[in-house]
């Protein structure tokens, strides 16, 4: 009798293991849409932003701006448009952030293209804010492998910071460096400086630096570390009161290439 009651107590308690692990399991997933949720919010506001800013300068047109400008903002809301369509489609992977897991697309890509691409979809919105945004690529670079639609979606999500918190007037440069082993983007904006204890915050997940940052889902700096690390890379931020914040992603050649 003492025995099968030491079994049935062993079995009830290997039976409640079991049903804690399940609903355990159930939260998780919970909070996997949850977090799938705010990630979408944080990554169609981009492209939307871009949208109602080149609209806003077609709306307030008084005839000043040359048809070549009209069809540039016409171009620029068509294929904000389409990227729209496209974040959906990377917005369906974005569990995999829990996991650090990416189905990286490696081909030879141009980075200075990339860079100068994105600058110019921006351009409408930086020009809304009063903002100067532009790049500095003095040398060449050589075409390497890369997943040319993450990388893009990691320098938008530093461009949009930077836009966010760039003063009326101030200026954003994107400087691309090169030596034998990394090719090094930089985002360097005006806007005001952070201390140590913010910049070690900033790529938490869920994690919002100064009042500013109220509305956001605090997953994209995240989301730029994931890409980055995923493509065997690094991410460093440096920021004073006198020359604002730059924040930097290099990605290896070796590992490129390879």
């Amino acid at each position: 009798m003492v025995q099968l009651l030491t079994i049935t107590t062993l079995l009830f308690g290997f039976l409640a293991i079991i049903f804690s692990f399940l609903l355990d399991k159930e939260k998780h997933k919970q909070q996997e849409k949850q977090d799938v949720n705010l990630f979408m919010i944080h990554e169609l506001r981009s492209p939307l932003s871009s949208i109602k800013a080149a609209a806003s300068l077609l709306l307030s047109d008084t005839g000043q701006i040359e048809l070549e400008k009209k069809n540039d903002l016409l171009k620029l809301i068509n294929s904000q448009s389409l990227q729209l369509l496209e974040y959906v489609s990377l917005l369906l992977d974005t569990s995999r952030l829990q996991s650090g897991i990416f189905n990286l697309q490696r081909k030879p890509n141009d980075i200075k293209a990339l860079v100068e691409e994105r600058i110019r979809l921006l351009q409408p919105l930086a020009h809304e804010k009063q903002i100067e945004l532009k790049s500095d690529i003095k040398e060449p670079v050589p075409s390497f492998r890369f997943d040319k639609e993450y990388i893009a979606h990691a320098l938008d999500n530093l461009l949009y910071n930077a836009l966010k918190f760039t003063p009326v007037k101030g200026h954003i440069d994107v400087t691309v460096e090169l030596d034998n082993q990394f090719v090094t983007i930089n985002v360097q904006d005006s806007g005001e400086g952070l201390d140590q204890e913010q910049i070690a915050m900033l790529f938490k997940k869920f994690s919002q630096v100064g009042p500013k940052t109220a509305n956001s889902s605090g997953l994209g700096l995240y989301f730029v570390k994931s890409i980055i690390e995923a493509h065997k890379g690094t991410v460093n931020v440096t920021s004073s009161d006198d020359t604002g914040t730059t924040f930097s992603f290099s990605l290896p050649f070796s590992n490129a290439n390879g």
